[in-house]
């Protein structure tokens, strides 16, 4: 099954839950596994390589949010929420939008 943009965002979407869900191009879940760089640059793939090294020093899982096969955010459990600054296609950014709002609730909270 497809999730809508409705049932993931807002206050109580499934991002902000942070449960997993699959759309047409944005999809996430939890991991214990490093993901793939997708079209990360550089300084991106080192900044989600960190944060997974800590998520697993600390046995904890983290939640990423994929655009097609690229990672675009991401949160280590019980931890505030970071989305990509770098630029993608128009739809990755559509998605990118939705994402910096979800981090909005989830940095309030954590």
């Amino acid at each position: 099954m497809i999730d809508s943009y409705k049932d993931i965002k807002g206050k109580t979407g499934k991002l902000a839950k942070r449960e997993p869900f699959k759309g047409n191009s944005l999809r996430a879940g939890w991991t214990r596994w490093l993901p793939n760089e997708g079209q990360l640059n550089n300084k991106e793939w080192a900044m989600l390589t960190r944060d997974w090294a800590e998520a697993a020093d600390a046995n904890l899982p983290l939640y990423v949010v994929y655009s097609y096969k690229t990672p675009i955010a991401w949160a280590i459990e019980g931890q505030n929420a970071y989305c990509t600054p770098q630029k993608f296609s128009s739809t990755t950014s559509k998605g990118q939008s939705i994402v910096r709002q979800w981090i909005d609730y989830s940095n309030q909270e954590a």
